[in-house]
Formats: C-alpha cells, structure tokens, sequence
C-alpha cells in the first residue's frame, strides 16, 4: 500500500509557490532552491500461498504449508450391481352385464337475447338495456311475459329411443341476471313422439344470482332424441341501480341419471368387466440372478400397456400398482380409453405413464421380495352410439412395466466382483513452477468411499508411480500386503451417508517418500472388490441411491519441507509517484528497493519499471541474492533478511520513468542452494518489496 506524501512536504510546496511573487526577486539575480520529497512508489508481499492454487494448499496446525491433493481413480454405481427386466402380462377379458349411461345437456339465454326479444316486440326497454352495457340503470321496471321460445335439446348423443322402467330427470335453472326471475313456467318434451311433455313445472320465484334445482321420475317414459325445451313464461322484477351486462345469462341445465331401459336398443353407462389385483415377481438375470429387492424408487421408467377390443362400445383399461406411491400420495396408473371397435373389426391403443418420482414396496408388507401388486380394471364406457353388444366380444391386454432406471434400492443386492484397472494422468506437480523439488516428508491414503449398503473387501494388486521421464515406482508396504481388506458401507437408515476406508501410508510402512519424490505424472493401478463376501445372510439391509457409488481415489498430504530449486514468486504492482509525476519540476531521483526475505532459503530478485505496453522502462535489479532467514531453535524464521537497493536518475531516463511508468515487475526465485538442506515453509513467510524515491526538486526564478 503507498504512503500518502507527508503534510510537512506538501506545506513547504505550498509555503514556496505562494511565496513567490512576493520574493519579489530580481531575474537577473539567477537564485533557485533545491528541496527533496519522499515518495512511497510501490509495495508488495508475496508467499508459497500466492504462487500455489488454493485447492493444493493447506495449513498444518503448526502452520506449515502443506499440499494436499486428491485424485479419483475408479468407481462403481447402482447401475453395476442391479438392473431391471422388463415385465409383461397378456389378458383376454370377455364383456358382462350393460345398462344405460347418464350425462348433462345444458343451454345459456343472455340478457342480450331477452332484450332483442323486447326491442322486437316494442318494449322500449330492450332498446334501453342493449344502449347502457356496462352502465348502471337507476331503475328498471318490472317485465312480464317473456319466452326463451323452443330451445331445440339434442339427446341423441345419449340414445335415439328408449323406454325407461325407471329413471330421473334432474332440472337445474342458474339465474345469473341482477333481478329476480318471477312466475318461470318450464317445459320439456319430445319433438317427435306423441304424449304429453316430460316435464311441465312452475317456478315462483328464481333470486338474482341463484339457482333451483328439482328431480322428475321419469320410470315409464318414452323418450326420443330429438327433445324441445321452453320457458314458456318469465317475469323479470324492478330493481333500482342495476349494473347492465348483456352477456348475464339464464342456464338450463338437465340431468338424466340412473336410467334402466325396457329394451336391448339404448345408450349403455359404464360397467365394471374385470376388477382384480394379481403378483408379478421381477425375474433378474445372468449376473443379477441373486439380487432380492423389498424396495424401489424409480428415477426413470413407464407402465406401458396396449389394449385390442372387437367391442362395438368405449371400453376403458385401468392398470395401477397399489403398492406404489409418490410424494403426493398418488398410485402410479395408465387409463386408457378405447374408441367402439368398428363392426366386424379391432380397435387398438398403447398408452404409457410415467414412473418417476414413485416408491414401490417390493416386499409384500415384509413377506417377500422382488413382488409387484398389480391392480387390473376394464370397464364398458358411455361411447354415444347405439350399439349390439355380443357378449363373445373380448378386450385383449398387454401391459408391464419397461425401462426401468432405480433412484433408490434397498433389499440385498447381490454378490458382485469390480476391478478397477487403468492409468491416471496426474496435474498435481504441473501446477507448480519449479526446476527441482524433492520433499523430506509425506502422508498418503489409497482410500475406498463407500456411499452405497454393502460391505466389500478390497485387494490392491499394483499401484505404481510413472515420472515425467517415464521412471517407475511401485507402492508398497505393510497395509498393502497384509491382503484385502473391508471397506464398510452406511447403514440403514443413513441412506445418505458415506464412509471412508483409507489405506494409510507413510514413511514408516511405506515407501510413500521415493513414491512422490517420483514426482509422478501418472499413476498406474489394478485393485480388485469384491461385495457382500458372505452372501445373503437373510438380512434385506443392502441399499443404494443412483448416486452412490463405491469410490477408489489416492489422498497426498505433502508438508512443505525439503529441497527446492527455482521455485518463483511473481507479482505486478501499480506504481504511483504522487507529486514528483510532475517531471518538469524534478531534476533527479533516488530509488530506493528494501526487500525483506522471511525464507529459510535464499531468494534471487529480478525487479523492473514497466510502460502500459508493458516494455522495460528501467530496470530495478536482476540478480541480487537476499540470504536466506535464519531459523530459531524450533525452525521458524523470526527475523527476515534484509537487503536494499538504491538507483540514481537522471535527465531523460528520469523524466521518461516518471511520464510514463505505470506498473512494477517482481519475481523472486526461491533456492535451498547452496548448503541444499531441507526446509520449511510457513503460512506466514511473504517476501517484502517496497519501492520508494527521493525526488528533488529544483524551484528557480
């Protein structure tokens, strides 16, 4: 951080320029001052830290810098220890007993038609009503006599003839005008049979923005299709301040429902054909024929079910898994409907649905494994057509489940057999800038972490070290020939969790220290992992996550001491020459660089002035030593060598500096030489560069 330029010297630049005039001096006379200014220029500090990334460098608790790093070698995954057939069932389901279906058929009369109908007949009012929609009327008198006229109702959607022993009629009139409906006379009957009509009712009094609703008995009734509706009457009541909206509407609504026909000829309701739950039980194959299931959760997969019907009607098929559900609560389902078979022919249809996201019991409430609960409904469905039925006519079904990807499993999953061969490329070394490196200390794990329920022994048949040069250094050691060994995994209910099984190394049962000195580009490896050694021991606790995996990966713990050779610091500083960037008024300068080295290692300097081009204005020092620190009896650095550098400018070099230096270079290379004894390197050991100038100033006449 640069200094601010002193008060003192500020005062007497300001005491001497204010002054001036008043001197009053003869030119001739020739008299000038010279005074100096003190200017911090450039500052900075650099350590092992700046130079190494942050995910290679850590602090032991003694505050040595350590590098750490850890690589993955192999792993495996849910999907190598379990993977899921297909499921299939063929159905041929034969039709039952039919029946007559029920709907709704509805009409709207708006405000708008009744006032054309006024307007057509004189009344001022409907004239009065279409000019103000979308006003409010302060009054509106009472209007009597009106009629929807016949309002055409199209029943053959639902038959075109039938004789019902039994039966109602549900009528429904919604008043959605601002006034009352009064004296409404309602009447329905068939356009072409004779008789009387269906239903004849009178309705005192419908309120505003409300609704009646009556049942008729229909039992005895012939009805035809084609069917004429009316309100033969209605009254609108007076109101005072009534908001006018046109598109306000009287609906009629007419409900047909528990329709038993005399005869073969009608509209057939929904029907129950076949309702039942069935067992199917997941077959796994080849290398997966041992594995036993309770539980599934799927990521990924679909029911899929196809449908073939020579029925003459809608047919539905429902397929769901009972013991299946989601978070929501919902079982997993395909609905399918089937369109009426033309005569003679098939109608066919596949439908899919999702099984993401669901949770199946496999287990049957804890009585087996491996077991689907299957729930299986096909229903004759309203289609609108009249229809013969033959009761020889079949649906044909073909369902399963497919593609089946688990989220999660649990149960025993297998006995299994991973090797783990193969060549990993290591960044590790190159990530540093160095000529020689050779460390006087190591820690290191061949570790297995395990996130998956089972436990697994583990053999490690080869682990070598290639260097850059192609030298070869095989790991070895007491924790690697002592034979397999158990890498354990969670257990229930830690789903989540994870488990580290490390194979600790270290000079004393190992030969880590030649291993790394190796500084290996590569590590070549083969292990060997075996699961559920034991077999099924009647326990149905194995489990896994489709992120669970059983990991192979190498841990380096490497403390920072030992012998280093060309190991660089850089760094690129701003520089700011404050008042004296006025080259105009200084006549030369004294730089002055004050370097602090904490190292136990000496540090060579290379330090320069840099244009915004970045071209070489003047050079610093290139090649000055600072001698290494002097450790105290616990080996720290307390007091930091020291050396300085001091540069005279003048004339032109100077006044280019000044104009047009922007940035200072630092590099600092760091050498055990020449004693090359190890040493060490702490968190707080930063190299120290400041940069200041003694500027004079010449003031003349």
């Amino acid at each position: 951080m640069q200094k601010p330029t002193p008060v003192w010297a500020l005062a007497l630049w300001l005491a001497l320029v204010t002054l001036w005039p008043a001197c009053r001096l003869n030119p001739v006379e020739d008299l000038s001052w010279d005074t100096d200014l003190l200017v911090p220029i450039a500052f900075t500090e650099l350590g092992v830290m700046d130079a190494v990334p942050d995910s290679l460098l850590t602090v032991e608790d003694d505050q040595l810098l350590a590098l750490v790093y850890r690589d993955t070698l192999a792993s495996a995954s849910l999907a190598e220890f379990v993977e899921f057939p297909d499921t299939s069932l063929d159905l041929s389901i034969k039709l039952d007993t039919l029946s007559l279906d029920s709907d709704t058929i509805s009409q709207r009369l708006t405000l708008a038609d009744l006032a054309r109908q006024l307007s057509a007949n004189g009344d001022a009012t409907g004239d009065l009503i279409l000019a103000n929609h979308g006003n409010t009327l302060p009054f509106v008198p009472e209007t009597p006599g009106l009629n929807s006229g016949i309002i055409p109702v199209d029943a053959s959607e639902f038959f075109e003839y039938a004789e019902l022993d039994s039966g109602e009629l549900v009528l429904t009139i919604d008043n959605q005008f601002p006034l009352n409906l009064l004296n409404v006379i309602f009447r329905i009957e068939n356009a072409n049979l004779p008789g009387p009509p269906i239903v004849l009712d009178t309705f005192q009094v419908i309120g505003q923005f409300s609704s009646v609703t009556r049942t008729y008995d229909l039992a005895g009734t012939q009805i035809g299709s084609e069917l004429e509706a009316e309100l033969v009457n209605l009254d609108i009541g007076a109101g005072l301040f009534v908001p006018i909206d046109t598109t306000d509407y009287i609906e009629l609504s007419l409900i047909a429902q528990n329709l038993q026909a005399q005869t073969a000829t009608a509209i057939f309701p929904a029907q129950t054909i076949l309702d039942t739950v069935r067992e199917t039980r997941y077959l796994f194959g080849g290398e997966f024929a041992d594995v036993q299931l309770t539980k599934l959760k799927v990521k990924a997969g679909r029911i899929r079910a196809e449908t073939i019907s020579t029925v003459e009607d809608s047919v539905r098929f429902r397929y769901s898994l009972p013991s299946a559900v989601n978070s929501l609560g919902e079982v997993p389902t395909v609905d399918i409907k089937l369109d009426p078979a033309p005569p003679g022919g098939m109608a066919t249809q596949l439908e899919e649905a999702t099984l993401e996201g669901f949770t199946i019991d496999l287990s049957q409430g804890g009585l087996s494994f491996n077991t689907l609960e299957e729930q299986i409904r096909v229903d004759l469905l309203y289609s609108g057509q009249l229809v013969t039925l033959d009761q020889t006519d079949s649906v044909l079904v073909s369902f399963g489940l497919v593609d089946i990807e688990p989220v999660y499993v649990e149960g025993y999953i297998g006995q299994n057999t991973f090797t783990f061969t193969g060549s990993e490329a290591l960044g590790f070394f190159e990530e540093l800038e160095y000529e020689r490196l050779r460390l006087s200390a190591a820690r290191a794990a061949v570790s297995f972490s395990s996130s998956i329920g089972v436990d697994a022994a583990v053999e490690v048949r080869a682990f070598d070290a290639v260097g850059q040069r192609g030298e070869r250094v095989r790991l070895t050691g007491t924790p690697l020939v002592a034979g397999p060994f158990l890498v354990q995994g969670p257990v229930l209910p830690d789903t989540f969790g994870s488990v580290v099984s490390p194979l600790e190394l270290n000079p004393d049962n190992s030969n880590i220290l030649p291993f790394i000195n190796v500084l290996p580009a590569a590590i070549d490896y083969d292990l060997r992992v075996e699961t559920n050694v034991n077999g099924q021991a009647g326990q149905y606790t194995n489990f896994a996550t489709d992120q669970s995996q059983i990991t192979a990966f190498l841990d380096f713990r490497l403390p920072l001491e030992g012998i280093v050779e060309g190991f660089s610091l850089t760094d690129t500083v701003a520089v700011d020459f404050g008042e004296a960037a006025r080259p105009e008024a200084v006549s030369r300068a004294r730089l002055r660089l004050l370097l602090e080295n904490p190292f136990p290692v000496q540090v060579t300097v290379e330090a320069g002035l840099y244009d915004q081009a970045g071209t070489l204005l003047q050079s610093l020092d290139n090649g000055t030593v600072i001698p290494a620190g002097i450790p105290n009896a616990s080996g720290y650095v307390d007091v930091p060598a020291q050396e300085v550098i001091e540069l005279d400018l003048s004339g032109e070099q100077l006044d280019r500096v000044l104009a047009e230096a922007v940035s200072a270079r630092f590099r600092f290379v760091l050498d055990t030489r020449p004693k090359g004894e190890p040493a060490g390197f702490y968190a707080d050991y930063k190299i120290k560069a400041r940069l200041s100038g003694q500027f004079t100033y010449t003031l003349e006449p």
